[in-house]
């Protein structure tokens, strides 16, 4: 399964990767036009709206926060007026991860930022083979937008190109992340009405043996 148990000791170090991957993701990808804040109002969209575990209270903030990417990315679209520095995708990230960890949904986070993921791995990649090759390179210049600007894309079809693809990748994540996916992480029976918090309530009141019910209505 793609959904760990809930076990402390392995959970936690995984959500603080997931965080601050997460955050630097966002912040590696801010470095073009309309791009970090396209991909983060789409993802966080998805998060939201497409899986169904989060509450009211996540919605209203991921809400806030996309319609407020979305009047920034009329000032920061090309060619960009207002930037995005490290202070606001840093914050992007650890909201978007955040909200992943809260709804149980850790490992659908790759998908819904995969745009994200790849930046980021371009960029390891591109490091780990500039050093172990004594200074040869995989990529012209990463993050891996700047590998496409430097094949003559304009900043508009990559920013355009980008979006697409994230917007793509998102999609998916209402089919493969039902609320059955929340049950696998407090391993309970999925239930098309009971969201993850009336499943833990369930679970406290439901006897460890058959027997439990027939003694408590005895």
């Amino acid at each position: 399964p793609l959904i760990l148990p809930y076990i402390p000791w392995l959970v936690c170090p995984i959500t603080v990767m997931a965080i601050v991957g997460t955050a630097n993701g966002v912040n590696i990808t801010a470095g073009m036009d309309g791009l970090a804040g396209g991909l983060s109002a789409i993802a966080l969209a998805a998060i939201v709206l497409l899986l169904p575990g989060a509450r009211a209270g996540e919605k209203a903030v991921a809400m806030t926060l996309c319609g407020a990417l979305v009047g920034f990315l009329i000032f920061n679209r090309y060619p960009a007026r207002v930037f995005m520095g490290d202070t606001g995708s840093l914050a992007i990230g650890f909201a978007l991860a955040a909200m992943a960890v809260q709804q149980g949904l850790l490992f659908l986070l790759p998908l819904v930022g995969l745009v994200f993921v790849l930046e980021t791995l371009s960029v390891i990649i591109q490091v780990a083979y500039f050093k172990a090759s004594g200074g040869r390179r995989v990529f012209k210049m990463t993050p891996i937008h700047y590998t496409f600007h430097h094949q003559g894309w304009s900043e508009n079809r990559i920013a355009l190109s980008f979006l697409g693809s994230g917007a793509f990748a998102a999609r998916p994540a209402r089919r493969h992340g039902p609320e059955c996916w929340v049950a696998r992480v407090v391993d309970l029976p999925v239930h098309p009405r009971l969201g993850p918090d009336r499943r833990r309530g369930l679970r406290r009141a439901t006897p460890r043996n058959g027997r439990g019910a027939a003694h408590s209505s005895a």
